[in-house]
């Protein structure tokens, strides 16, 4: 007779008391994150509102004001400076060579649709044409149109599989303290 692994479920009751199981264990995190995100949402509520909040958002107006006259400061007198950037005892600030992109001057076209018009017209080689499988369509025309020995034939098959889950009474209560949790 096999030997019986003691993890393994053998039996539909087993299998009942396993999701049992399972469903106290959502419960019990669905509370904890609960409790969890309550708690961040009070903190966060006392740095959110009042005089904190007037004094938190002061603060963001001056900074972003000084980086703005920062700013302004290091384009007007970049020629000075011996590189790209100024140290200071408290940092450094100066300018960086950002990545090179493609970006659309709305004086000559509007949107990038017009661009590509154009850019068809000018410089066709420059228009990108993809070619590619159009899976949507496979899965709505009908199997009688296009049968399986015929996908196969071309190498593809059209597929659902199965994946195992679990849903307990208590997967929505877990799901939804979850998202509390994140957002708190």
């Amino acid at each position: 007779m096999p030997k019986k692994n003691k993890d393994e479920i053998t039996s539909l009751e087993e299998a009942k008391q396993a999701m049992n199981d399972i469903n106290k264990f959502d419960n019990l995190l669905a509370s904890y994150y609960e409790q969890e995100a309550n708690a961040v949402a009070s903190i966060r509520s006392r740095f959110h509102t009042g005089t904190t909040n007037a004094k938190r958002q002061t603060l963001e107006g001056l900074k972003k004001n000084r980086i703005k006259q920062l700013e302004n400061f290091a384009k007007r007198n970049r020629k000075e400076w011996d590189g790209k950037s100024v140290q200071t005892p408290f940092g450094s600030f100066g300018f960086r060579k950002g990545q090179p992109c493609v970006v659309l001057i709305k004086k000559v076209c509007k949107n990038f649709d017009e661009a590509l018009e154009k850019i068809r017209k000018r410089f066709p080689d420059l228009v990108r044409i993809k070619e590619e499988i159009n899976k949507e369509q496979i899965l709505q025309l009908e199997p009688k149109v296009l049968t399986k020995e015929n996908l196969e034939a071309v190498g593809l098959k059209v597929d659902s599989g199965e994946k195992f889950f679990i849903k307990t009474l208590a997967t929505e209560k877990l799901e939804e303290a979850t998202k509390e949790l994140k957002s708190a």
